[in-house]
């Protein structure tokens, strides 16, 4: 399966390089979305730090869960990083290809976000009940 794993981060990336090749202008809107996204990222980036990080949805040989920071409300903040950044970027790209290769992005996100939490279930016995603890993506909502 790390194949699929291989395919998904891919096309993850190159969505996203895609809509930073594609910026016409940019705006407050857009600029604010990159930014606000962008420093999500980091501080998820940050409070993993202590686990085995990876960009592919297989866990890691010595992974630990994270349910701390940003993780004691979401399961995924990387993912709404990205999603909330690229957003920023198809808003300041000011085409309709952008909003197809967001589509495609988070449709993307969303297989692989449900590969992960499968393999993390297997990994990691308490895992089911962070899950009722916590929303997916969207703090609160999802």
């Amino acid at each position: 399966m790390k194949i699929l794993s291989l395919i998904q981060v891919t096309i993850q990336f190159s969505c996203i390089i895609l809509l930073a090749l594609m910026l016409k202008q940019l705006t407050v809107f857009g600029t604010t979305l990159v930014f606000f996204g962008t420093c999500i990222g980091v501080l998820a980036i940050w409070q993993m730090r202590k686990s085995k990080l990876s960009i592919l949805p297989e866990v890691t040989t010595g992974a630990t869960l994270i349910d701390t920071g940003l993780y004691s409300l979401i399961r995924h903040p990387m993912y709404l990083a990205v999603i909330i950044a690229s957003t920023g970027l198809a808003v300041n790209s000011t085409n309709y290809l952008s909003i197809i290769l967001l589509f495609i992005l988070v449709v993307d996100l969303f297989f692989k976000v449900n590969r992960e939490e499968k393999l993390l279930e297997k990994e990691f016995k308490q895992y089911p009940s962070y899950k009722q603890k916590t929303k997916k993506i969207i703090p609160w909502v999802y």
